[in-house]
């Protein structure tokens, strides 16, 4: 289950927002929501709103960028990965849908 990061080009905070994923080593996906339309509905059926930057992660959503709640969720979701009922079992293995969703 990859993350995924929300953004637009003319948001100050999202640059911010997408080093900070970036310096903390975590996999993500970004969507510009000013010119993917199924990415700001996916982004609206998670959480009722439009703004930037918005991290999903597991089965949750933060909006806005706040560092504690962000590392928060991605512990959270790291945690809901590890036991994943949905995972491919590594005797089986590499998942050939790794990362897409």
């Amino acid at each position: 289950m990859r993350n995924k990061l929300y953004t637009i080009p003319s948001c100050p905070h999202c640059p911010g927002a997408r080093a900070y994923l970036v310096a903390k080593g975590v996999d993500f996906i970004e969507f510009d929501v000013s010119t993917d339309v199924e990415a700001l509905r996916l982004m609206l059926s998670m959480t009722g709103r439009t703004q930037v930057p918005t991290i999903v992660a597991g089965y949750r959503a933060v909006v806005g960028f706040n560092p504690e709640s962000w590392d928060e969720l991605l512990a959270e979701s790291a945690e809901v990965q590890r036991c994943d009922p949905m995972a491919f079992p590594p005797n089986l293995g590499p998942d050939p849908y790794d990362g897409v969703d």
